[in-house]
């Protein structure tokens, strides 16, 4: 399977940086600030050049999801189980796979994996819930 190139707005030197939380609680984005050849905002900003587009037929009630589908790549699906440290990745995933389910949840869900049959699940979860599966295994 080949990545598909992520097309990156173009690069403002004076305007392109990201300060870190840190830096910017102690209002020090000017001393400690680094390029940002891709940012999200200008990413977000550009839906009509990606080819990943949201259906949002398919939003469920009870659970955050985001179903994207893109017809110019190979047909593989994926089920993305995340939290909110992925949002800055879900436009750029969704390029790869002719259908990417986004759930937002630390807790694995067989049913639906079953019936979605993706062919792959990926789990991004920030790295200090990493004990999160623990505490909540997947039921069998």
């Amino acid at each position: 399977m080949t990545v598909a190139p992520v097309t990156l707005p173009p690069y403002v030197p004076e305007t392109d940086y990201y300060s870190g939380d840190l830096a910017q609680m102690l209002d020090l984005q000017r001393q400690f600030r680094e390029t940002d050849i891709a940012p999200l905002g200008k990413i977000l900003a550009t839906p009509e050049s990606r080819c990943a587009k949201r259906d949002a037929s398919t939003d469920a009630p009870s659970v955050e999801t985001y179903v994207y589908g893109c017809r110019n790549v190979p047909r593989f699906t994926a089920l993305v189980y995340r939290d909110s440290m992925a949002m800055p990745l879900v436009p750029m995933l969704a390029e790869n796979f002719s259908r990417t389910t986004f759930v937002t949840s630390a807790q694995l869900d067989p049913a639906l994996i079953e019936r979605l049959a993706p062919d792959i699940v990926i789990e991004e979860l920030v790295e200090r819930t990493l004990l999160g599966p623990v505490a909540f295994p997947m039921g069998r």
